[in-house]
């Protein structure tokens, strides 16, 4: 098999689950050891009884069963779990080319039979390639759900285009309408600093978190800004924030036009869940994504953590730097978690000091972790006139949610995990 092909299911497989049911001990550790050099989580029974417990349990993305069994064969079980979940991958190993079972097996909704003795590479080529199906699939819901967001925001944008509006994600442009690239001479890309528009040098010092944060605070404020035909502009800025979401809206609005549209309505959120340090959600905003969740039954881990050896950063650059160390701890965090960020399988939220939880769709939190745990060799923080590297070392704690508990429930255990992390 391709290396490349190789490395993309092992990254892949970090997320994919799979219940392997076989009787026989000893092909059974033949083929566990084959599976676990692609994939992590497997679980392993030796009959059908244990098989449809095991998956009563949990939830799989492939079952491997044989069909000769003690206690329950692998038809029955089969049976069962397609009545729990006719959607599930079966994938049959066998000995015996039956074709009464064979015939049992495709009016079961099985579709995949490998004969024994298993041919190891044609074995792992169709593992492989229905890995890849159960990925893709996965994705393309994801992106459907990113893209109904999407298309929301857009008729928000619609109906106000009035005003020169972008929308900022975690200190990055998610999106600009065209009214105000036109007006601001901007690309309509990531890279927009929104404090270069500004007149004031307070302002076009700062960064996109800072100035938002600024103009939170200030909403009823003149600003003079400078737009494309290099006149001097004034503009009152509304900044809301768009529904259970960590994207932030503002709106420039023209002083010599608000007459002609004070009586248009535009969105208010005086209580805005944003910490403009880092970006992230705050406790608020986690509160109702979990809400969400629950309420669409889906399924997410809360993975609480925070920077280890704080007392190190604090003796080589000092107390007053922490919130350099935060915000640089913010950008490397989004830096390496982009795809799922992008993809909106994962959320980023900030509790406190040094206390951050990334919520993340139950198939990628094994992903996260590992990644967590290898963050230190990727990122490290150094201060302007320091000559020394400090190493961005996390612990964390993952906290499997179960969306039976209560949301105060499940809140107060996240506090529990936070409180238990070391500095």
């Amino acid at each position: 098999m391709n290396p490349e092909v190789i490395r993309k299911i092992r990254k892949i497989g970090k997320s994919i689950k799979i219940l392997y049911v076989e009787d026989d001990h000893k092909i059974a550790s033949q083929v566990e050891k084959l599976l676990l050099k692609l994939f992590k989580n497997i679980k392993y029974v030796d009959n059908g009884m244990k098989g449809l417990a095991e998956y009563k349990l949990d939830t799989y993305d492939m079952v491997i069963t044989d069909i000769m069994m003690p206690e329950m064969d692998g038809l029955m079980m089969i049976k069962k779990i397609k009545e729990i979940n006719e959607e599930q991958l079966v994938i049959v190993t066998s000995a015996y080319n039956d074709s009464d079972k064979l015939i049992k097996l495709v009016d079961l909704g099985v579709d995949r039979f490998v004969l024994k003795p298993i041919d190891a590479t044609r074995f792992i080529n169709l593992i492989s390639k229905e890995v890849i199906n159960i990925y893709n699939a996965k994705r393309k819901i994801f992106l459907e759900k990113k893209q109904q967001q999407k298309n929301l925001e857009k008729e928000l944008i619609i109906e106000s285009l009035f005003a020169p509006i972008v929308i900022f994600q975690r200190g990055c442009v998610d999106y600009a309408n065209e009214l105000f690239v036109k007006t601001f001479n901007q690309k309509n890309d990531a890279n927009i600093i929104l404090g270069r528009l500004f007149d004031d040098e307070l302002l076009q010092g700062m960064n996109n978190n800072e100035v938002l944060e600024h103009l939170s605070q200030n909403q009823t404020y003149v600003y003079t800004l400078s737009v494309q035909t290099y006149e001097k502009v004034q503009y009152i800025i509304k900044v809301t924030q768009i529904k259970n979401s960590s994207k932030l809206m503002c709106f420039f609005l023209e002083i010599d036009q608000l007459n002609a549209v004070k009586s248009t309505r535009l969105p208010e959120n005086n209580d805005l869940q944003i910490d403009f340090t880092t970006g992230f959600l705050l406790r608020n905003g986690f509160r109702k994504k979990i809400s969400g969740c629950k309420a669409n039954g889906i399924e997410y881990n809360a993975i609480c953590f925070g920077l280890k050896h704080i007392d190190e950063y604090i003796k080589q650059f000092g107390v007053s730097s922490l919130q350099k160390i935060y915000t640089k701890f913010s950008e490397y965090l989004v830096d390496n978690f982009s795809t799922l960020l992008k993809d909106e399988v994962a959320e980023l939220f900030s509790f406190n000091v040094n206390r951050f939880v990334i919520l993340v769709h139950k198939d990628f939190s094994k992903e996260v972790e590992e990644s967590l745990n290898d963050f230190f060799q990727h990122y490290s923080y150094k201060n302007e006139g320091f000559t020394r590297n400090q190493a961005m070392s996390i612990d964390f704690l993952a906290y499997n949610i179960d969306n039976h508990e209560s949301l105060d429930d499940i809140i107060s255990e996240v506090d529990n995990y936070l409180y238990m992390l070391k500095d």
